[in-house]
């Protein structure tokens, strides 16, 4: 019985109240911070045009993470970017010319996906 009019005393006079307050407001505080972190850090980055346009092109023609790799690399040693060699052949070819280490494998594997089908690339890229 002394415990109960000590917790009702300590309530009435208005401390435990304060308390509450101050802990739902640092509750409410860190819920904020975390919500905000979380969502800064799923966001995707801003993309330059070039590159957006690579990836979207890039998913249509269900290109494997190996191929969007070997077309990055190619397009460094022709000093471009990939969205040119994924849409132009000849500058395709001009970069595996050049580099040399791509398995003939992988490049046959980019040719019949991209290249031979010129009607299928042609419909993802016009609107």
């Amino acid at each position: 019985m002394v415990l109960t009019n000590t917790l009702a005393t300590a309530t009435s006079n208005g401390a435990g109240n304060g308390l509450l307050i101050f802990g739902g407001i640092a509750l409410g505080a860190l819920a904020l911070a975390w919500a905000v972190t979380w969502w800064v850090w799923r966001s995707p980055p801003a993309l330059e045009p070039q590159e957006y346009a690579f990836r979207a092109i890039a998913r249509k023609l269900r290109l494997t993470n190996r191929q969007k790799t070997i077309f990055r690399k190619l397009a460094r040693t022709i000093d471009t970017e990939p969205i040119a060699l994924l849409i132009c052949h000849e500058a395709y070819q001009k970069a595996f010319r050049r580099d040399g280490s791509v398995s003939d494998s992988d490049a046959a594997g980019i040719e019949s996906r991209v290249f031979q089908k010129r009607r299928r690339l042609s419909r993802i890229i016009t609107p």
